[in-house]
């Protein structure tokens, strides 16, 4: 996930809800193969580039400690997740995107051919490229969607893009995720586990933003509006083609369970849900770090802590399918629910 800016008005929000069913696996997962972003990324960019900044980030990660994936990894028994610019199985890079958008235009100046080496079409070039055989039964994972809604909305408020084109922008995005999902299936992909974008209204980043506009609850309402209208059409995109393509689809909601969390944070553990932990240095002021980011939600402005992270492994893994049982695909609202009894009044491990 990268800075930006944020968006003026918004769409009419929409609930996101329901479940979808796919084939069952077939057996164990035999494998893992890991896509997206920053909120995936365990050392891809940091490898290539250097970043993040590495400390205060932790090895490279864009928190201080384990992501998400390395927490479901560790519980299914996949192994360690790893940079797959190192050769491992983990294609995600922070910064990505999903591909060209009118938010996102490719073309060759030197700016636009970095972010396409970061976008979901390199990720697939790049796995195509490294990995010939995939394993039968593996476990795919896919985590997109933060970047393109960041640039959409940031070209909106800058009125570089009418706010009349952000169905339009939207609709680009799916379609390149579906594009993606395509490429992996016909790979031979199996078992999809996708999660959607959370609400971005509720990072410190948009709501330090928010704060400098006339009106700070509208402006936080058109990003959730966004956001929630986004992540409605790309639950039925992912369905239509798990139907078509005959592959296991997991689809994790995440915009519920922070909505959750901010509303209640004490249930999860947590005692400070707006602000960040981490507080970058700049001109004014010098770096500083909470002293617990154990009792926090944001690591900075966007990412999750290493304890935010675990809520969402928690979230995924109430849904991931056993493997060899019908893959009954629910939304993460009862998985959270679950979550939240059996962490009220105790603290996140990292």
């Amino acid at each position: 996930m990268k800075t930006k800016s944020i968006v003026m008005r918004g769409l009419a929000a929409l609930v996101l809800a329901g479940c979808f069913i796919g084939p069952a696996a077939a057996s164990a997962y035999d494998g893992l193969y890991v896509f997206g972003d920053s909120l995936s990324d365990v050392g891809n960019l940091y490898a290539q580039y250097g970043q993040p900044v590495s400390p205060p980030y932790s090895e490279g990660r864009f928190s201080n400690g384990n992501l998400w994936i390395q927490d479901v990894a560790a519980s299914l028994g996949l192994g360690p997740v790893t940079p797959s610019y190192l050769g491992g199985n983990d294609f995600a890079y922070g910064g990505a995107q999903t591909g060209a958008t009118d938010a996102n235009q490719y073309n060759n100046t030197p700016a636009s051919m970095f972010q396409q080496g970061l976008d979901l079409p390199s990720q697939l070039k790049q796995f195509n490229a490294a990995v010939t055989t995939p394993q039968a039964n593996a476990l795919y994972t896919l985590w997109i969607g933060s970047n393109d809604l960041d640039a959409l909305l940031a070209e909106v408020a800058a009125n570089t893009l009418p706010a009349s084109d952000i169905p339009t922008d939207i609709d680009q995005i799916i379609g390149n995720i579906a594009t993606f999902v395509t490429g992996l299936a016909n790979d031979g992909m199996k078992n999809l586990l996708a999660l959607d974008v959370t609400d971005l209204s509720k990072t410190p980043e948009s709501i330090a933003a928010a704060a400098k506009t006339p009106d700070p609850a509208a402006t936080l309402a058109g990003i959730q509006s966004v956001v929630a209208t986004f992540d409605t059409g790309l639950s039925t995109e992912l369905a239509t083609l798990a139907q078509a393509d005959q592959f296991s689809l997991t689809y994790v909601d995440t915009f519920a369970p922070i909505d959750s969390i901010v509303a209640d944070p004490t249930a999860y553990g947590l005692s400070n849900v707006t602000s960040p932990c981490l507080t970058v240095a700049s001109s004014k002021s010098p770096e500083t770090v909470c002293s617990d980011p154990n009792q926090y939600l944001f690591w900075d402005g966007l990412h999750p802590t290493a304890a935010g992270h675990q809520l969402v492994a928690d979230v995924v893994l109430e849904q991931v399918p056993e493997p060899g049982s019908i893959g009954l695909l629910a939304i993460g609202v009862t998985g959270l629910l679950l979550i939240r009894r059996r962490r009220a009044g105790r603290s996140l491990p990292l």
